[in-house]
């Protein structure tokens, strides 16, 4: 549940961004073409980094769901000793 939520607030820190970035593209757009290109490569390269960032949360998650699916599994058999 914690690691919905962190993913949850990183997609919707990406939005933002997404929304500041486009914002800054069209007031850079009336600048010199070098802005832009310098905005749109610190944007690609901060996409990167939160992809990133959600792939290894939800491959954390993946993992927490394997281990506690293991500790129920062995609780229930302890149970049933």
């Amino acid at each position: 549940l914690l690691l919905e939520r962190k993913l949850e607030n990183i997609q919707d820190s990406i939005e933002v961004a997404d929304t500041q970035v486009s914002e800054v593209m069209t007031s850079a757009n009336g600048g010199s073409p070098g802005t832009a290109e310098g905005v749109s490569k610190k944007f690609e390269t901060i996409m990167a980094t939160k992809s990133d960032s959600i792939t290894e949360l939800q491959e954390e998650r993946s993992k927490l769901q394997k281990a506690h699916a293991e500790l129920v599994r062995a609780f229930e058999a302890k149970l049933a000793e």
